[in-house]
């Protein structure tokens, strides 16, 4: 174990001992994985639905349990959906330092006729989504952005990673970690002209093996005793 070594005495008078005390110290641990599930019921979409796509925008309508994220217009009607997600991520110790943590998505369908980024970003919208929780197109770029996903890379056959852009530190050791996904079109007021939504499954599906999940990976110390 990794130790510091201490010369107690030896810039003393000839008559005193010299001391050395190994002092041990906190032993790392590499390598802890914790995979966190979406909550089963804070979770869902918000979305705006007007026939003037500003207003669609800007304004939420509804919230639904979908996991749907994009935009589309349809019917001569725009509709803006947001994805909010909540992650238990208590269970980390307060001290840890996290070096990795992936949000990863199992999708669902693919309604993308135009090609989009997904962003997550934190959004603390409490312990019940609600239609107010919406963010307005022009206000998502404000939102710390933490993550980000190419709905061109987007599969229906298994998870989508999506990439880090600053996660790790935004992870919430001490209680939960909420986020909110959006079409990058969406925040830079770009009306959509057909589909371009992809959806994810959420974790109102039996079992875990497609909920979204939230994989971290820290390190944490053991203290050492003398």
């Amino acid at each position: 174990a990794p130790a510091v070594t201490v010369t107690a005495g030896a810039d003393r008078t000839p008559d005193t001992i010299a001391a050395v005390v190994t002092v041990p110290q906190a032993i790392p641990r590499d390598g802890n994985v914790l995979t966190v599930y979406a909550d089963a019921t804070n979770t869902g979409r918000v979305y705006g639905s007007d026939a003037t796509y500003s207003t669609a925008r800007s304004t939420g309508v509804a919230s639904s349990v979908a996991g749907l994220v994009g935009q589309v217009y349809v019917g001569a009607t725009y509709y803006c959906d947001e994805l909010f997600l909540e992650f238990d991520t208590s269970a980390i110790p307060d001290g840890a330092a996290i070096t990795t943590a992936v949000l990863s998505l199992y999708g669902k369908t693919n309604e993308d006729a135009t090609g989009f980024n997904v962003i997550a970003a934190l959004r603390d919208y409490g312990s019940t989504l609600e239609t107010g929780d919406y963010v307005a197109g022009a206000s998502l770029s404000a939102l710390t952005t933490v993550a980000s996903f190419a709905s061109s890379g987007f599969t229906t056959s298994g998870y989508n990673d999506f990439a880090d852009v600053a996660l790790p530190a935004n992870v919430n050791k001490t209680g939960t970690t909420r986020l909110i996904l959006y079409s990058d079109r969406q925040a830079s007021g770009t009306p959509p002209t057909g589909f371009e939504r992809i959806e994810f499954f959420l974790s109102n599906e039996a079992g875990t093996f497609k909920d979204p999940q939230l994989v971290v990976v820290y390190t944490d110390s053991v203290p050492a005793t003398v």
